[in-house]
């Protein structure tokens, strides 16, 4: 069955023939060539952020093109980044957005993110009970999730698994910390 681009661009094209996307043999006789990749990068709270890449080919050129953007999926359409930063409905584990920062109260401390605009990245902090702030390091967004594995209380065996993934991590190219209260 034909999708509506085909059917368009073989009566803009005469000449052009669909070949049998099965079909090896067919690959020589390809004169134009177009394909597209998406990936979700992540979803934050009703968001959806995405990369598109598409590529065309021919004999004399080749084309590439990237686009990312974010979509509402309650309203099914394309928003601006700034939409996830202003939303309360995008922050995670009962964050509070609290002028320039986020907040998320905890058991006796507060972890705050505070986006640092010259670097382009979410400073981290951790505020205990008495108002002191310890730095935790800065990560590359400007919506930072929380995922609070003591409520409900993760078991051993989970936050084993966890804790080997983020062990994992630690050997990318990123600086990524655990935190955790010990009592």
């Amino acid at each position: 069955m034909q999708t509506n681009w085909e059917k368009l661009y073989l009566a803009r094209n005469p000449a052009a023939q669909l070949l049998d996307p099965g079909d090896d043999d067919d690959q020589d006789a390809v004169s134009l060539s177009a394909t597209g990749e998406s990936d979700i990068l992540g979803v934050v709270g009703p968001y959806v952020l995405y990369t598109h890449s598409a590529t065309i080919e021919s004999p004399d050129m080749e084309r590439a093109d990237t686009a990312r953007g974010v979509l509402d999926v309650r309203i099914a359409k394309a928003v601006s980044l700034a939409s996830i930063v202003g939303d309360t409905a995008s922050i995670s584990g009962g964050g509070i957005r609290e002028k320039d920062l986020t907040r998320w109260p905890h058991q006796g401390y507060d972890v705050i993110a505070r986006f640092d605009s010259q670097r382009r990245q979410s400073e981290m902090l951790i505020r205990d009970a008495k108002h002191h702030l310890f730095k935790l390091g800065y990560v590359n967004s400007r919506a930072p999730r929380i995922f609070w594995l003591d409520e409900p209380r993760v078991d051993a065996r989970v936050r084993t698994a966890i804790s080997e993934a983020f062990e994992g991590a630690l050997s990318d190219d990123e600086l990524t910390q655990l935190v955790s209260l010990r009592k």
